[in-house]
């Protein structure tokens, strides 16, 4: 294993990113998180659809799933990215791409392939963001008006999010600093999605694992 500008890489060939230390405020903001949703505090591995991770984490549960959150640990503001994720498998095989305006070349092109342009109807929310999908009967039907208004408000907000829809996961990343506020936002528009979900009834079955 050896350590190259900020990554582990292993022998295996897989990239872990190097927690920056954690400061006393995001141990607290952790900490509030998991009296408020009834979770813990864990330090360990993640490994997330976008990076593997290994430091402190927050996990906490919502009705049949966990919940995970690896919170920013990169240094410098341009880099700093909060993800939040779900793990689940689906009765449909979305692709599902949401993401402010000129971040979307920021997806992996694997994930891009088969899906095309959407648009939602809403003139201010369609000029601030940008949806890609290979369903878009199930993307309508997903993003109502209610998504749609806390997304604005987030991104009013200096809040950029991209998130990510598939077969077995829900991803959801914030490229910015994130205050305890702004964790409290984080988790509620992603309950939104995911209750959501349920009620349309296309979430089959939940990961019960921690880590994969």
């Amino acid at each position: 294993m050896k350590k190259i500008k900020g990554l582990i890489t292993t022998t295996r060939g897989i990239n872990l990113t190097l927690p920056k230390p954690h400061s006393k405020k995001m141990d607290q903001i952790l900490q509030t998180q998991a009296l408020k949703r009834g979770g813990e505090v864990r330090s360990g591995f993640v490994n997330t659809s976008e990076i593997g991770y290994y430091g402190k984490h927050l996990i906490f549960p919502h009705h049949n799933f966990n919940v995970f959150i690896v919170p920013t640990v990169l240094g410098a503001e341009a880099l700093a990215k909060t993800i939040l994720e779900v793990k689940f498998s689906l009765s449909m095989n979305p692709k599902l791409i949401i993401s402010y305006r000129n971040r979307m070349t920021q997806i992996n092109r694997e994930f891009l392939f088969g899906v095309k342009k959407l648009q939602l109807g809403n003139i201010n929310f369609d000029a601030m963001f940008e949806i890609k999908s290979n369903d878009e009967v199930f993307t309508q039907n997903l993003i109502n008006s209610e998504i749609q208004n806390k997304l604005i408000e987030l991104l009013n907000n200096n809040f950029k999010p991209v998130l990510r829809i598939s077969k077995k996961r829900f991803t959801f990343i914030c490229l910015s600093w994130l205050s305890e506020d702004d964790y409290n936002d984080l988790v509620d528009i992603s309950l939104m999605f995911l209750d959501r979900m349920r009620l349309l009834g296309v979430i089959q079955s939940y990961s019960h694992k921690d880590k994969n």
